[in-house]
């Protein structure tokens, strides 16, 4: 097997890793978010120095590991313009080097949790330290104005609004458990919806459905997410006529594995193929 290709075949393995990885990632941290906020009623107890240290040091860690994962990223992907002169087993270096680093960057974004109650922060931040947990809601920045409000905040909110637009709220907000049906997560309908299940217009939750949907499992005419499905669908798995992710399946499909009659990624299967190294 060609160097080059070799390179391809990782390459493409990575990115659905990736992908899949990501929609674990959102879907999980969504779904868990919701069945363990009840087993933490009562108010948080307040972080000592040293988690408050302990946490600011995952921060920073995690910002240097994503700015030079990204630093390399680029490096790559513009090596690429001096094909004809850059011997293939560079490449292979390059791409082992840089999924190393990415495996790297993805453990030291994983390793930080609550002190309380051992959340994984990763699954419910970007690079950013959160304000506060989102299961137990310590607060992790307390010299923000907002955090100690957003810790107190309860961690099951129902909200609908008055007005109402063909039999449909024009907002509505359920997070936790419904104090109406007993159930333990919140569904929200309406046009615009936010909750651990919502549906509408616009709907963010761990599962969306609506005409533009985002969350951990999206379906919608745009979808965006862990898996998303949509006529246009943005996702570690994206399924539609138009998709782009980890995993592609669709008539236009992008991604590490495109499947599709027009596919471009790094492993495709279709009709028409461009393969990217």
């Amino acid at each position: 097997m060609e160097v080059l290709l070799f390179v391809r075949f990782l390459s493409a393995g990575a990115a659905v890793f990736g992908g899949l990885f990501l929609a674990f990632a959102l879907v999980y941290g969504r779904l868990s978010a919701i069945s363990r906020r009840r087993l933490y009623p009562a108010p948080p107890r307040p972080l000592t120095p040293q988690e408050f240290e302990s946490l600011r040091l995952w921060q920073r860690r995690t910002v240097s590991a994503f700015v030079l994962a990204m630093g390399a990223v680029m490096a790559y992907g513009l090596s690429f313009a001096l094909v004809r002169w850059i011997p293939p087993w560079v490449y292979l270096a390059e791409c082992t080097a840089l999924l190393l680093l990415a495996a790297g960057a993805l453990s030291i974004h994983f390793s930080g949790c609550c002190p309380v109650c051992r959340r994984r922060i990763g699954f419910q931040s970007t690079l950013l330290l959160p304000l506060a947990c989102e299961i137990c809601g310590a607060v992790f920045r307390p010299l923000g104005t907002i955090a100690p409000v957003a810790a107190a905040l309860p961690r099951n909110i129902h909200m609908v609004s008055r007005i109402h637009i063909r039999g449909w709220p024009l907002f509505a907000v359920a997070v936790g458990r419904d104090p109406v049906t007993g159930r333990t997560f919140g569904v929200a309908r309406a046009w615009v919806a936010v909750g651990d299940v919502a549906v509408g217009a616009v709907a963010v939750g761990g599962l969306a459905v609506g005409a533009i949907a985002v969350g951990g499992v999206s379906v919608g005419a745009v979808g965006l997410g862990g898996v998303a499905i949509g006529l246009a669908a943005v996702g570690g798995l994206a399924a539609g006529p138009l998709a782009l992710g980890g995993l592609a399946l669709g008539i236009q499909a992008m991604g590490g594995i495109a499947i599709g009659p027009h596919a471009l990624g790094a492993l495709t299967v279709g009709s028409t193929q461009t393969p990217l190294p």
